[in-house]
């Protein structure tokens, strides 16, 4: 099954108790689920894995499958990002 970057969302902005800069993301489909990082890729990356950890806690079956879609389009993302990465440094 493929995924859909474009259903992860980032923002930018800056931490309250520090300033500085983090980056946050989440899934459309699972608002309440942000992470913050210090850059996208690593945000995309943690929220893949605790989407991962609490599958197997969800009782719900459409629900579960929403959380599988969510894996699959930051695993999405990450590949989008890596083939850019890629790209680029083959210029």
């Amino acid at each position: 099954m493929t995924g859909d970057p474009r259903r992860i969302l980032v923002s930018e902005g800056s931490c309250d108790a520090c300033s500085s800069n983090m980056i946050r993301v989440f899934h459309e489909h699972i608002p309440t689920m942000q992470v913050e990082d210090a850059s996208a890729e690593l945000a995309v990356e943690l929220l893949a894995v605790r989407l991962e950890a609490d599958l197997e806690c969800i009782a719900d079956q459409a629900q579960r499958e929403i959380a599988r879609n969510a894996i699959n389009d930051a695993r999405a993302y990450l590949a989008s990002k890596r083939a850019g990465r890629s790209a680029t440094t083959a210029r």
